[in-house]
């Protein structure tokens, strides 16, 4: 059994990932801003946090629910998209607050909960497609884009610092989620067992898609 914590399980990924690894017999702690109305996860056995992933206090309140229980693996999954802007420019606000949430974010829960981590830990930082500088091709979701461009420098830089816990970087895929919408590619369950798959074969840093196929820069 592996004790696990993930951010942002009120819906889609972070939900399943939440429902998919309790499901497995792990122990799970799940992050998320309102417990109010999943009273079902609770009922699989996750134990909920109320908290947002850009408050620096959150971790202190983890470590202390964790009490010596130490963790196996960390996923950063709770994000934010927000909405284009008339002109197709990110405003000011938006770039400040993807930031917040998709690099600052992450970035507090490796830095409050490195040393809480077992031996061949892992941190795994929800990434994305739109992330790749290579095939940037399309001027869709900017400020989602930089940030998640930043989030993958801060998981390389993070690694050369820490040799362990390994951090791995994850595209999901294209998902029907309220991000990805009804016409996406991928159920919500096929890639999250995927990406458990993915995860628990990936020993060392690397940017992978659900499959564990590599993905460019």
């Amino acid at each position: 059994m592996k004790t696990i914590i993930i951010t942002g399980v009120s819906r889609g990924i972070g939900r399943e990932f939440a429902i998919q690894y309790a499901g497995a017999g792990n122990r799970v702690f799940g992050v998320l801003r309102n417990p109010e109305g999943h009273e079902d996860l609770e009922a699989l056995g996750i134990t909920l946090i109320q908290g947002d992933v850009t408050d620096e206090s959150l971790t202190r309140r983890i470590t202390d629910i964790l009490g010596d229980q130490q963790l196996d693996l960390c996923i950063n999954n709770a994000g934010i998209l927000p909405a284009p802007q008339p002109d197709g420019f990110p405003s000011t606000e938006d770039l400040m607050r993807s930031f917040a949430t998709n690099v600052t974010g992450p970035m507090n829960m490796i830095r409050g909960l490195r040393a809480r981590m077992k031996s061949g830990g892992k941190f795994v930082m929800l990434s994305s497609s739109l992330a790749s500088i290579t095939d940037a091709g399309h001027d869709y979701a900017t400020a989602y884009s930089v940030s998640k461009a930043a989030l993958n420098m801060l998981g390389r830089k993070i690694q050369h610092r820490i040799p362990e816990p390994t951090v791995i970087l994850m595209d999901p895929g294209w998902v029907k989620t309220d991000m990805g919408g009804a016409g996406a590619a991928l159920e919500i369950p096929d890639s999250v067992s995927s990406m458990i798959g993915t995860i628990e074969a990936t020993d060392s840093f690397a940017f992978l898609d659900y499959a564990g196929n590599s993905k460019p820069w």
